[in-house]
């Protein structure tokens, strides 16, 4: 909608108290099909963003160049340690950020599982299988059941 929209509906709505009608802007964006949060909206002045000073940017570099894992709160912590001045963590990862220095983090989580071969032979009696797994039975809890599986023809060994 922008401007435009906002500025008809509030002049509209100028015009209709003049001729001393009163309505609302509820119901003046209810009629036109505006919605009421596009008429209050006050859009944001753009962030000013400061550039670093060139010393703390070597400095970081440096640490970088040395320890080439440290993350943003150990390269800070060194800061702090060899030059004696508590600088901004958040400064510290606007700089990495900027010049393009964030090392990459390994994702943690869902590891997908190794796609095992299957193992087949021609020969019957020639090699097998071993699977356990656990039971549930009301009377004794939990049971073992260990399974020994012929590759040949899969069919469980006596």
């Amino acid at each position: 909608m922008g401007h435009e929209g906002r500025d008809r509906i509030l002049s509209l709505e100028g015009h209709l108290k003049e001729d001393g009608i009163e309505v609302s802007i509820r119901k003046l964006c209810r009629i036109l099909g505006y919605h009421r949060s596009n008429i209050y909206y006050e859009p944001k002045r753009a962030r000013r963003v400061l550039k670093p000073e060139q010393s703390i940017v070597e400095k970081v570099r440096d640490i970088i160049d040395r320890y080439p894992f440290y993350a943003t709160r150990r390269i800070t912590w060194v800061l702090m340690k060899e030059e004696g001045i508590a600088y901004n963590r958040k400064c510290i990862h606007r700089i990495i950020k900027m010049n393009g220095w964030q090392c990459r983090k390994r994702s943690s989580g869902y590891r997908p599982r190794v796609n095992g071969l299957r193992s087949d032979t021609p020969l019957i009696n020639h090699r097998w299988e071993i699977d356990m797994t656990h039971i549930f039975t009301r009377k004794d809890g939990f049971c073992h059941l260990v399974a020994l599986i012929d590759c040949c023809d899969r069919y469980l060994m006596e």
